[in-house]
């Protein structure tokens, strides 16, 4: 569900690719997903401290070991038909 909740929101502007073919959106889930799971229990229970400033930086850390694996794993490309922000 967290990585459902992080691809949709996502996806509002980007698309995923892979050696430059389309790739959709349950792969990336399932991708991100396993990533997820690979994160030390330890992290999570960060997440919930009341001190904030160890939360930030745990949440940062996380967002950036995330986003560095599907960077690696997945080209990211302008989504124009799905963009549903402000024009």
């Amino acid at each position: 569900m967290f990585a459902r909740d992080i691809v949709a929101a996502l996806r509002r502007q980007i698309g995923f690719r892979r050696q430059g073919a389309h790739v959709d959106d349950a792969a990336v889930e399932e991708f991100l997903a396993a990533a997820i799971w690979e994160i030390p229990v330890e992290d999570f229970v960060a997440l919930v401290g009341i001190d904030a400033g160890p939360r930030d930086q745990t949440k940062r850390a996380m967002s950036k070991a995330l986003a560095e694996r599907l960077t690696a794993e997945f080209e990211i490309v302008s989504d124009e038909q799905r963009h549903t922000g402000w024009h």
